[in-house]
């Protein structure tokens, strides 16, 4: 007699083509945004974000559209789930240099790159840690702009700034239906992991915009 394992649910139909597709928007976008900075550290300051989109979506597309050998598996896994935090701080990094004043910009980036490194050295030590530890640490470190809202809706205006929340509240929403698993609209087809996959997608396209706001004037 033997014991049959753990069902294994086959991943819906759409898993990770929205971040496919994605990627290659990035790729191509990159090249463009980083062009329009006037200079060599405006440029390397928008590169830091345009890179990280590539990153974060090139890394999450090949995680969730092949099948892996175990070993593989877990090591793409690790990478998927640190770029999370280190695209949180590369988002944060164009908003600090050019919408912030040096103390203000100080004290948000080394919260969030700080934030970054501790997330990563967590997901890779204890990759199987409960989904409440997983989760919890995005939306802190994402909402890590809250410490000098003030100095923000200064530095990038109504209209920066609004963008900048509601991509944050993009990202919290997703967060939360990941966490909860809900809703699950189409599970063999499009079901809640692809929801927040897109809602990710969304976030990203409104933060690009907010960083036009303040970064492509200077231009």
């Amino acid at each position: 007699m033997t014991v049959a394992g753990p069902l294994v649910l086959p991943k819906p139909v759409l898993r990770g083509w929205s971040h496919a597709v994605a990627t290659l928007a990035a790729i191509a976008l990159a090249p463009i945004v980083i062009a329009l900075g006037p200079g060599g550290a405006d440029r390397a300051v928008v590169a830091v974000y345009a890179l990280a989109v590539v990153g974060i979506f090139g890394v999450s597309a090949a995680y969730h559209r092949f099948d892996w050998t175990p070993r593989v598996h877990a090591l793409i896994r690790r990478l998927d789930h640190s770029m999370i935090f280190v695209f949180i701080a590369a988002t944060y990094t164009p908003m600090g240099f050019f919408a912030l004043e040096p103390g203000a910009a100080k004290l948000v980036l080394s919260v969030v790159w700080s934030g970054a490194l501790i997330g990563v050295i967590g997901r890779v030590a204890w990759l199987n840690a409960p989904r409440w530890v997983l989760i919890a640490p995005y939306p802190v470190v994402g909402w890590a702009a809250l410490l000098v809202i003030g100095d923000i809706w200064r530095g990038l205006g109504v209209a920066g700034s609004t963008l900048l929340f509601i991509g944050g509240g993009l990202y919290t929403l997703g967060a939360l239906i990941y966490a909860v698993r809900r809703p699950d609209p189409w599970p063999r087809w499009f079901g809640y992991h692809e929801l927040f996959h897109l809602l990710v997608v969304a976030a990203v396209a409104v933060h690009y915009v907010a960083i036009a706001f303040f970064a492509f004037p200077l231009a």
